[in-house]
């Protein structure tokens, strides 16, 4: 029997047949869909973590780096205030050197104390 004998309310069994394979490639299909779905949302995860993981980095990274330049900039002070503190001490010493060099004069009131000292070694 030939499908065309068939009324068009029964079906052959070609066509149940067809319908199951039809059915079959519909259900593969939607199969496949779904994960392809799953896939997506795996790599759509995976995308968001390193995201967050760079992110993270990026974040300890501008931190470092937040902390060399204060670092940096005690250091640069630091410096300033120890050259100040150089050129003071610098100053001083050759005010001392030059005190030194220069004999120191006599005053009246120095004169009387060198006399006095010596009448006394003399036994005046």
């Amino acid at each position: 029997m030939s499908d065309d004998q068939f009324p068009k309310d029964h079906k052959s069994p070609r066509s149940a047949l067809g319908g199951l394979v039809a059915l079959q490639s519909a259900f593969l299909v939607t199969e496949q869909r779904r994960e392809k779905a799953e896939a997506a949302k795996a790599e759509e995860e995976e995308a968001r973590r390193r995201d967050a993981e760079q992110e993270a980095r990026i974040q300890r990274l501008e931190t470092v780096a937040n902390a060399l330049a204060k670092a940096n900039a005690d250091k640069a002070a630091t410096i300033k205030d120890l050259k100040k503190q150089v050129l003071t001490l610098q100053s001083h010493v050759q005010r001392l050197q030059a005190s030194r060099a220069v004999p120191a004069r006599k005053t009246p009131r120095r004169d009387e104390l060198d006399a006095a000292l010596e009448r006394q070694l003399i036994g005046e």
